[in-house]
């Protein structure tokens, strides 16, 4: 790939540096992947493209509606596109079934209030109970 240098257009050193990670392959746009850990290239999205791979990684039957993190892991492993994190947490955030499905962090249920010592030994006594359960053969639901 050139940068072709004219009157009206001037590249910035850190747009020419940034080209030198981009190639074309049998007429595709790839990037340079410097994780050891995913392919040595990714493939570069289209930007008309970008919904169907957000799509298929995210709402998708097999993809699971995995979350923000998962869903861009699993995206960052073969593609690239600018902005692509910025555009990964606003379709997840707006995606209706997680919404749905999954519950907001609940907020504490408040303080809690003191209560007065007893005066004597046995005044109030408190209890733990767990249960219902199956009727055990003594006839008890409760623990």
């Amino acid at each position: 790939m050139e940068y072709l240098e004219g009157k009206a257009t001037v590249a910035p050193k850190v747009f020419r540096r940034g080209l030198e990670s981009f190639f074309m392959r049998n007429g595709v746009l790839l990037k340079k992947n410097f994780s050891p850990l995913r392919a040595d290239s990714l493939l570069v999205v289209p930007s008309a493209l970008r919904p169907e791979v957000l799509h298929a990684l995210h709402d998708d039957p097999t993809a699971g509606h995995l979350g923000f993190s998962r869903t861009l892991a699993r995206i960052q492993e073969k593609y690239y596109w600018p902005r692509l994190t910025a555009d990964v947490t606003h379709y997840v955030r707006t995606c209706r079934d997680c919404q749905r499905r999954k519950t907001p962090p609940t907020r504490p249920a408040g303080l809690l209030q003191p209560i007065e010592p007893p005066r004597r030994p046995f005044q109030q006594i408190g209890m733990d109970l767990l249960g219902p359960f199956p009727t055990s053969n003594s006839g008890n639901k409760w623990i």
